[in-house]
């Protein structure tokens, strides 16, 4: 039997997630819910172009995430 996992689909993100799952644990908690289910319901139905943007959406929606947290964190 392989320990080989599968990954997260985001872009950058070589975790490992649950088989059923496409998603990681932390991107799971850490993207809204209507990010979290385009990502999944597009997939599920083989819509890969819209997969894929949507992929796009929650990586962009974590950057900009990021970057408000580096900018609070400077101003202190």
């Amino acid at each position: 039997m392989s320990n080989n996992r599968p990954i997260c689909d985001l872009p950058g993100c070589n975790r490992g997630r649950r088989r059923k799952q496409r998603l990681c644990e932390s991107h799971y908690r850490a993207l809204p819910g209507d990010l979290r289910s385009a990502i999944i319901d597009t997939h599920d139905r083989c819509c890969f172009a819209a997969w894929e943007a949507a992929i796009r959406r929650a990586a962009d929606w974590l950057d900009e995430r990021r970057l408000a947290l580096a900018a609070r964190m400077g101003e202190r």
